[in-house]
């Protein structure tokens, strides 16, 4: 060790300028801090409204897709892409919500025509989503094996592609960062 380096370390260090707290110190300090914040009614109050700002920052985080605030199942690279692959396509099960309120309505009506339509157009949209999620199944599958690292987790992405393709695109959660048949 050279004389410079010892007089470095042997001179004089710059703390705090306090004594660490016990333990029992630390924790009745932090016991006084709630009792004073839960005790009185505008504690509580003011306890309330800063939950309540913290809950809708994180939610508006979360629908920007902010990777922070994403919850578990939505998180990670591959959740990612599948989001991005899902909503840049135009997916059949969007069309489910509409399609089922024309055949309450041709249900309603009295002829029997009427209704027969609205089966056929019912059973011929549950077999057209069939067929698309398939496909989008196929699809990503091979999408995300080629496109990411081969030691990334792909467990359940393809469900969730396509439990959200089922979804219609506004009601989707986080909502969708890319635009219809193009990329980020």
């Amino acid at each position: 060790m050279s004389n410079d380096e010892t007089q470095a370390t042997s001179g004089p260090s710059t703390g705090k300028g306090r004594p660490t707290p016990s333990r029992k110190e630390a924790q009745a300090a932090r016991q006084a801090q709630l009792k004073v914040d839960v005790d009185s009614k505008a504690g509580r109050k003011a306890a309330r409204e800063r939950d309540r700002l913290k809950r809708v920052e994180v939610r508006e985080q979360m629908l920007a897709g902010n990777p922070k605030y994403l919850p578990a199942r939505d998180s990670g690279p591959a959740r990612a892409m599948t989001r991005d692959f899902v909503d840049a396509r135009l997916s059949m099960g969007e069309f489910f919500v509409p399609v089922a309120f024309v055949v309450i309505v041709l249900d309603v009506m009295p002829a029997q025509q009427f209704k027969a339509v609205g089966l056929m157009l019912l059973v011929s949209m549950w077999v057209i989503i069939l067929i698309d999620t398939i496909y989008l199944g196929f699809s990503l599958k091979k999408t995300l094996k080629r496109d990411l690292p081969a030691d990334t987790n792909l467990r359940g992405c393809t469900t969730y592609g396509v439990m959200r393709a089922l979804q219609m695109r506004r009601f989707r959660m986080p909502k969708p960062q890319v635009t219809r048949g193009r990329k980020k």
